[in-house]
């Protein structure tokens, strides 16, 4: 499974980074791998010589995405209303 490919895919669909940043007590980040990095760090997940273990932060994600910890939502689209309606 492509654990971290998901995790980027989850990224691109939540609008609301702020949640990430609340519920997993990371900074700001600006792509899926400094997420990944912060969220093991956060987490403890570091291989031996400090390594960030970016499967295990992605597994992390993953089941919390599962379990509906994190919210998913999307900005509706905008109503255009139509003319031809008579």
């Amino acid at each position: 499974m492509d654990v971290q490919g998901a995790v980027q895919a989850i990224l691109g669909r939540v609008t609301d980074k702020e949640q990430f940043i609340e519920l997993y007590n990371i900074p700001v980040y600006d792509n899926y791998k400094q997420f990944l990095i912060s969220v093991a760090q956060s987490r403890g997940k570091i291989k031996q010589k400090g390594i960030a273990d970016l499967e295990a932060a992605g597994k992390i994600v993953l089941m919390d995405w599962m379990s509906g910890k994190i919210r998913y939502a999307i900005k509706p689209p905008s109503y255009q209303p139509s003319m031809d309606l008579e």
